[in-house]
């Protein structure tokens, strides 16, 4: 009688914990050319969305969320990705300040939340892809990144 109660018990416990694995997981990653598309309200809205559920899942499922959207990002043609980049950068000049500033907030605290397995992973894809690029690439991204660091 003890073994038929603990064997319930134990399958419940399996039932549960997969419906709550079905539960946290996370959705697609978007296209990036749908992000792009967006209204800056949209963006900000569908981060937000993001970010909460990145919250909610695991170190292991958010890395298969960044792995995916990378995937999305290399699918992408070398023009389709130079072209992106420069919709997203002209609509970043033209938001507000605040929009900035809340997007910048969205991320940081995003980052603040990972793991420190999990920033160093990002901090070593991102010194992968700068080591990628050419050395005028490189100097643009350190004129841009000198540049937002001005304004702040």
């Amino acid at each position: 009688m003890q073994t038929g109660f603990m064997k319930n018990i134990f399958g419940i416990s399996i039932l549960f914990s997969l419906c709550a694995s079905a539960l946290a997981q996370l959705h697609e990653p978007p296209d990036p050319r749908f992000i792009a598309n967006m209204s800056v309200e949209e963006r900000i809205e569908r981060g937000k969305f993001i970010r909460d559920e990145l919250s909610k899942a695991t170190p292991e499922e958010r890395k298969n969320f960044r792995d995916k959207f990378r995937q999305k990002m290399e699918a992408l043609s070398p023009e389709e990705r130079k072209t992106l980049h420069e919709q997203m950068h002209s609509q970043w000049k033209s938001m507000t300040k605040e929009q900035q500033e809340q997007i910048r907030a969205g991320r940081r605290q995003m980052v603040e939340s990972l793991t420190p397995e999990e920033k160093a992973e990002i901090k070593k894809h991102r010194q992968q892809e700068f080591e990628k690029m050419t050395p005028e690439e490189r100097q643009k991204w350190r004129d841009d990144m000198r540049h937002h660091s001005d304004k702040k």
